[in-house]
Formats: structure tokens, C-alpha cells, sequence
């Protein structure tokens, strides 16, 4: 198994293809219902990432826990 930035660049690589591949095949099969509430799923999980990156970019580290606040 590999590890370091060359095994996350090619996970990462390989999730967008998967994600692309995915996209192609709701536009082709899937009901307009489905299409819609898999791509506003896949959305979410897109920001949440996005988030994540920018927060591990500011602390400079990726070992930490998000927690709210009450």
C-alpha cells in the first residue's frame, strides 16, 4: 500500500474519475428525483472537504476535531 502525497494524490485522482463516472451515469439513467438528490449529496460532501482543507491549511495541521460550540 502506499502512503505519503503521492498515494493521496492518486486516491484523489481516482474519487474525481469515480465521481465523473458517476455524474455520466445519473445523466443517462437516472430519474431527474434521483440525479438531483445525489448531486446535492455529492455537493455537500464537496464543501465539507473543501472546509476541512482550508481549516488544515490554517492550523496547519490535519489532527484535529471539529466540535460546536452550545
Amino acid at each position: 500500500m502506499l502512503t505519503g502525497p503521492d498515494a493521496e494524490a492518486r486516491c484523489k485522482l481516482a474519487l474525481d474519475i469515480l465521481s465523473d463516472m458517476i455524474s455520466k451515469h445519473l445523466a443517462k439513467q437516472a430519474s431527474p428525483e434521483l440525479r438531483e438528490a445525489t448531486l446535492a449529496i455529492m455537493e455537500k460532501e464537496t464543501e465539507e472537504q473543501l472546509d476541512f482543507e482550508m481549516t488544515s491549511e490554517l492550523l496547519v495541521t490535519t489532527d484535529f476535531r471539529v466540535r460546536s460550540v452550545a
